[in-house]
């Protein structure tokens, strides 16, 4: 990877973040504005519960994918090499003493 590529990386997770931070911004004072969000008699608990529930979701959308590349950096998901051998055996493992 080049420094042209990070570059554009970094940029892009940039712009990333600053679109969710301003879509939540916007969300946030439209519930302000509208009153919506008024705290009172049980709403507290619903946004606590919801945003525990947009965290968790988060924080596990974030292992699974930090597992997949992981799991293709580090070679998991390639095809296996089996050798096989050279004198006299079929091409397939283990059929050269079928016959």
């Amino acid at each position: 990877m080049g420094p042209e590529e990070t570059s554009v990386r970094s940029v892009g997770g940039i712009l990333a973040v600053a679109g969710v931070v301003v879509l939540a911004g916007g969300l946030g004072w439209a519930l302000y504005a509208t009153g919506a969000l008024d705290f009172s008699t049980g709403s507290a608990a619903i946004v606590a519960v919801t945003a525990a529930g947009v965290l968790f979701v988060g924080g596990l959308t974030g292992v699974l994918m930090w597992l997949a590349f992981y799991s293709s950096s580090g070679g998991y998901d390639e095809t296996p090499r089996f050798d096989v051998a050279a004198e006299g055996a079929d091409a397939r493992a283990g059929t050269d003493r079928l016959a």
